[in-house]
């Protein structure tokens, strides 16, 4: 049971009969870019790409899917992982377009430092459309840089409501499951 890795290969299930994922692959999400970007009639975008296997093949396919359907690429850029300093080349890259979209296909720490960057040298704004598989944790990110996202998108993954679920987690308490895990839980929630 994988709940994070979306490499394609692992969709042949000849080869990988008891794989199961349980994420979308990012197929479905690339139709979901290109009809927010027709909605918003965006048709000039930047993608940024880390230099790691998963984040270049996503924003290669990603690429091919926004050619296809009209939307030109204004830019392709990848951050290495290994040279600290590319993104800044990147920022330039960025700033200096005339596109207001950026896809990023990147890790966590990339993207920080992107953002990082903007808030302390953007001249213009950016919408960026952030995929579902990034998460973004706004609680990690200061109040200033948190204004570089604003207007931006993130997509999200679909969410069903667990039945019972909530009926189980209200039931929880140190007496009907005896674990000192469960106790630490329920003085940090509850005391």
């Amino acid at each position: 049971i994988s709940y994070g890795d979306r490499n394609p290969v692992l969709d042949d299930k000849t080869l990988f009969p008891s794989f199961f994922r349980i994420v979308p692959n990012d197929h479905s999400q690339y139709d979901g870019f290109v009809q927010l970007l027709h909605y918003f009639g965006w048709t000039w975008v930047g993608l940024v790409a880390s230099d790691e296997e998963h984040h270049l093949r996503t924003s290669q396919e990603l690429r091919a899917v926004l050619h296809k359907s009209g939307i030109c690429i204004a830019y392709f850029e990848v951050v290495s992982t290994q040279y600290v300093f590319s993104y800044l080349h990147v920022f330039n890259v960025i700033e200096k377009s005339r596109a207001n979209v950026v896809i990023p296909f990147c890790s966590h720490f990339i993207f920080l430092n992107l953002i990082y960057s903007a808030a302390q040298n953007a001249q213009h704004r950016r919408v960026w459309i952030i995929p579902a598989s990034f998460s973004l944790f706004t609680d990690t990110l200061l109040l200033s840089v948190l204004s570089v996202l604003d207007g931006s998108l993130q997509f999200s993954m679909h969410r069903e409501e667990i039945p019972g679920f909530q009926d189980f987690i209200y039931s929880i308490n140190p007496t009907t499951f005896s674990s000192f895990l469960t106790a630490d839980f329920w003085n940090d929630l509850f005391l």
